[in-house]
C-alpha cells in the first residue's frame, strides 16, 4: 500500500468535505487557515491505514472507505486538540504560523475547536464507529487536564509525564488502530496492532521532545529532556525551569544523547517488530535527526 497516495486522498477529502460545505462562504477566511494546517506527517493516519490494509480480507471491498473515514476523523480531532492547547498555553505560532486565535480571536478558536470535535465525532458516526471518537477525545482531555495538574517542579517524573503523552499522544494512535475491530469478526487481531500502535506513539513523543527541547524548556513544560534532567541534577533542572540558568551547546547535546540510548532501548526490545524499525526510519527521515 503507498501511504502517500493514501495521504493525498485524504488531504483532499478534508479539503472538501470539511471546508467546503454550506457555510463556506461565510467562514472563507478561516476556513483556508484551517486547511493550511494539514500539512504534517499524518503519522497516525499512515497507522490507520496499515492497519485496515492489513485486515482488508476480513473488512472487505469497504476497507479503504472505512480507513479514510476513521483517519479524517482521528485527524479532525487532533486538530481541534491543537487550537485549544494553543490557547491553554498562550502560544504565538503553530507550524510557522500565527495560532488559531491569534490570527483571529481566542473565542473564535474556542468555538472552533469545539465545532472540529464535533465534525470528527461525525466521521467516526458515519461507519457506526462513534464510540471511538468519544474515547479519543476523552483520553485527549484527560491528558491535558494531568498536564494542567502536573504544573509545579515538584511534579517532574517519568510517571507524570508517561500519564501525560499516554493520553495526548499515544491514545491517538492506538484508538486509531482500534477502530479496525468493528470491521473484522475477530478482534483480537487487533490487540497487537493496537499495543504496536501506542508504544509507537510514545516513541513519537519522545522522539518529538528531544527535537524541540530548547523552545519547551524556556516555556516550562514538562518534557522527555525535563524529566531526564531533574533525573541526573535535580538543581541544574530546578534553576532551568525557573529561568535562572539557560543550558549550553553542550549540555542539549548530552540530554539528546541520553535520550537517544533510552529510544534506542525500547527500539531494541522484543515487543518492536521489524515493521517498527522500518517506520521509525521513516520518522527521523521526516522530522528530522537528533544532533
Amino acid at each position: 500500500m503507498n501511504l502517500d497516495t493514501f495521504v493525498e486522498a485524504l488531504v483532499s477529502y478534508l479539503k472538501e468535505n470539511v471546508f467546503l460545505g454550506e457555510d463556506s462562504r461565510v467562514f472563507s477566511v478561516e476556513n483556508r487557515f484551517l486547511s493550511s494546517l494539514w500539512k504534517g506527517k499524518f503519522l497516525r493516519s499512515k497507522f490507520i491505514a496499515m492497519a485496515f490494509y492489513s485486515m482488508r480480507k476480513q473488512i472487505g471491498r469497504n476497507w479503504k472507505k472505512y480507513a479514510l473515514k476513521t483517519a479524517a476523523g482521528i485527524e479532525i480531532i487532533h486538530l481541534a486538540s491543537l487550537i485549544h492547547d494553543d490557547v491553554i498555553d498562550g502560544a504565538e505560532r503553530r507550524r510557522g504560523k500565527l495560532s488559531f486565535y491569534r490570527r483571529f480571536s481566542t473565542s473564535e478558536a474556542i468555538v472552533w475547536g469545539d465545532w472540529l470535535f464535533a465534525r470528527g465525532v461525525q466521521e467516526f458516526e458515519d461507519i457506526d464507529a462513534g464510540g471511538f471518537a468519544t474515547m479519543a477525545i476523552s483520553e485527549i482531555c484527560e491528558g491535558q487536564l494531568l498536564e494542567e495538574k502536573f504544573c509545579a517542579f515538584s511534579d517532574i517524573n517519568w510517571d507524570n509525564y508517561f500519564s501525560i503523552i499516554s493520553k495526548k499522544t499515544a491514545a491517538l494512535f492506538q484508538i486509531g488502530v482500534e477502530a479496525v475491530s468493528p470491521f473484522i469478526s475477530n478482534s483480537d487481531d487487533v490487540v497487537e496492532l493496537s499495543d504496536y500502535a501506542f508504544l509507537w506513539g510514545i516513541l513519537f513523543q519522545l522522539y518529538d521532545d528531544l527535537l524541540d527541547m530548547e523552545e519547551d524548556f524556556s516555556d516550562k513544560k514538562m518534557t522527555f529532556p525535563m524529566v531526564l534532567l531533574k533525573k541526573v541534577d535535580v538543581s541544574l533542572a530546578r534553576n532551568v525551569w525557573g529561568g535562572k540558568k539557560v543550558l549550553g551547546k553542550q549540555r542539549l547535546k548530552w540530554l539528546r544523547s541520553m535520550g537517544r540510548g533510552i529510544i534506542n532501548d525500547i527500539l531494541d526490545s522484543e515487543r518492536c517488530p521489524e515493521a517498527f524499525f522500518l517506520f521509525y526510519e521513516w520518522m527521523v527521515e521526516k522530522l528530522g535527526k537528533l544532533k
